[in-house]
């Protein structure tokens, strides 16, 4: 891989880590902020101001961790194989998926979650994570068979799909997705840890899977 390569990758997951500080940092002041709304408002427990500012915020932990899958991708890790494209570009569509519900819930600050436009972001919401999900499982049996990856690294995109999977249960359980998100952001900083410390590291086994 090519210097410029190897920037690329770093500085994509440096993005993805920075997007789970915030994303973490989110989710902890969602969880401990006191109702200041009814549960029936889509902005619980938040003032429809904050929520604006909390779901811009979301839009930037979403760009970040896209940046992540990107440099996974561009990193090589998962070989070439059509399960490793199929698995990123699910991701891709997935976490695209969830900027734009991110920044359309901006618009839904006033209105209450039982409306039919929130009803419709969430359940576009649950789309995205499912794609995601399975786009970075796909991805990441890619990335355990190519050997590109050794020890810990190997493992982190399976981590983020499953934990993905566990999100969505928590979200769909009780409706409070703080703590989905917390789960979400740490994985997904795991993963953008791995991209940092190590961009590609092409064994005999990684080169004989993508020739």
């Amino acid at each position: 891989m090519s210097g410029s390569r190897t920037d690329q990758v770093r500085t994509g997951g440096l993005a993805c880590v920075t997007a789970a500080l915030v994303g973490v940092a989110v989710a902890l002041v969602n969880q401990v902020t006191p109702a200041t709304v009814p549960e029936t408002a889509t902005s619980f427990p938040l003032s429809p101001a904050a929520y604006v500012w909390f779901e811009l915020l979301l839009v930037l932990f979403r760009i970040g961790v896209f940046a992540g899958v990107v440099a996974l991708a561009a990193s090589g890790v998962a070989g070439r194989s059509r399960l490793a494209r199929i698995g990123i570009a699910l991701a891709l569509v997935g976490l695209l998926l969830g900027i734009l519900v991110e920044l359309g819930a901006v618009f839904s600050a006033n209105s209450l979650s039982t409306d039919g436009y929130p009803t419709f972001l969430r359940a576009t919401a649950i789309v995205a994570a499912v794609l995601v999900a399975v786009g970075l499982v796909l991805a990441g049996f890619s990335v355990i068979y190519s050997g590109a990856w050794g020890g810990w690294h190997q493992y982190t995109p399976m981590l983020v799909g499953g934990v993905t999977v566990i999100a969505i249960l928590l979200t769909l359980g009780d409706g409070n997705r703080s703590w989905g998100l917390g789960l979400y952001s740490v994985a997904f900083g795991v993963l953008g840890f791995a991209l940092v410390t190590k961009p590609v590291s092409v064994t005999p086994r990684a080169r004989q899977s993508v020739r």
